[in-house]
C-alpha cells in the first residue's frame, strides 16, 4: 500500500559474506510510514547460524551452530526538511547460548545543497561474548561530516571515540578499554 510495505527472504546465513553451514535463515519486514514524518520499519531473521568445524561465523559463533533470532527496529523522523533524528533497536538471541543486543541514536543535519552533519550514539551488550568473541559491553559516540563532490561521490570525516567495560581494543601497548579512531573515506554512489 501507499504506507505500508512488507517484505520476505531466504538468505544464507546474515552478517557474513560467505554461508558458515549450509542452513538457510529467513527474513521478515514490514516498513510503515506512519506520517510524512515518521517511518518506521521492523525486521526479523530466524535461522540456523554458526559453524561447528573452521573460523568464526559473521554472527560470531564458532565451535557450534544454533538457533538464532534477531529482532530489528528502525524509526526516523524528520523534524525539518534539513533534519532527521533516527532510533534503531537490535534483540538478538542465540538458543541456549544467550542473548546480545543494543541500540544507535542518531541525529543529521543537512548544511547545504552538498553537505550534511551527523552525530550517533552507541550502546552494545553481549553478556556472553556471542558476536564479538568478549563478554563485554560497548558504548560510542561519532561526529560524521559528509560533502558531496559530484553526483555520485562525497567525502565523508568520521571520528569516533568507542568505550567498554573490558579492555577490548587492540593497541600498541596491549588492550585497551577505550579507543578513539579518525576515519576518511570516500563514497560512491552507483
Amino acid at each position: 500500500t501507499p504506507k505500508l510495505t512488507l517484505m520476505g527472504m531466504l538468505v544464507q546465513g546474515w552478517n557474513e559474506v560467505e554461508d558458515s553451514n549450509g542452513s538457510k535463515s529467513v527474513h521478515v519486514g514490514a516498513a510503515y510510514a506512519a506520517t510524512e514524518r515518521l517511518n518506521i520499519a521492523l525486521n526479523g531473521y530466524f535461522g540456523r547460524e554458526g559453524t561447528k568445524d573452521g573460523p568464526v561465523s559473521g554472527i560470531g559463533f564458532a565451535g557450534f551452530e544454533v538457533d538464532t533470532t534477531l529482532l530489528d527496529l528502525v524509526a526516523s523522523y524528520r523534524l525539518d526538511p534539513h533534519t532527521k533524528l533516527g532510533l534503531n533497536v537490535d534483540l538478538g538471541e542465540a538458543r541456549g547460548a544467550g542473548k546480545f543486543g543494543g541500540f544507535a541514536l542518531y541525529g543529521r543535519k543537512n548544511l547545504g545543497a552538498d553537505s550534511a552533519a551527523a552525530v550517533r550514539l552507541e550502546h552494545t551488550e553481549d553478556p556472553e561474548g556471542l558476536r564479538t568473541g568478549l563478554a563485554a559491553n560497548y558504548r560510542s559516540l561519532t561526529a560524521t561530516y559528509d560533502h558531496q563532490v559530484a553526483e555520485n561521490l562525497s567525502l565523508r570525516f568520521e571520528l569516533r571515540h568507542d568505550l567498554s567495560n573490558r579492555a577490548a581494543f587492540v593497541s600498541e601497548d596491549g588492550l585497551r578499554k577505550n579507543r578513539t579512531t579518525l576515519t576518511f573515506a570516500q563514497v560512491l554512489r552507483f
